[in-house]
């Protein structure tokens, strides 16, 4: 199983705040939440998914699905696309596999 830790990455912080968040106050959350766990040392546990929500009028929103680790605690945290998030995923060398192709690739949905 490849763990990603925050510090491999070559990612610029523009933002020194801390964003808590929580999967019972948000579906999903902002890249700034995903920066913030990532420097409170949790880790991105096996591969990375990437899924379309699709709106009326063709229009579409990406999002990722992570699951982070930390001292033996699981997380999930479902990442709203932006630049931010795709440079972020970029520096950390994560996997991303689209999720439709997840049944090709026959890989786990947290491998």
């Amino acid at each position: 199983m490849r763990q990603v830790a925050f510090r491999e990455a070559e990612t610029e912080v523009l933002d020194e705040e801390c964003r808590h968040w929580s999967p019972e106050s948000e579906r999903f959350a902002p890249g700034d939440a995903l920066r913030t766990a990532l420097e409170q040392d949790w880790q991105v546990h096996g591969v990375v998914f990437r899924q379309e929500h699709w709106h009326p009028g063709g229009r579409r929103n990406g999002v990722y699905h992570f699951r982070l680790e930390r001292c033996g605690h699981i997380q999930t945290m479902v990442v709203v696309e932006n630049p931010y998030v795709i440079r972020l995923l970029r520096d950390l060398r994560v996997q991303v596999v689209i999720m439709n192709q997840r049944k090709e690739n026959l890989l786990e949905r947290w491998s």
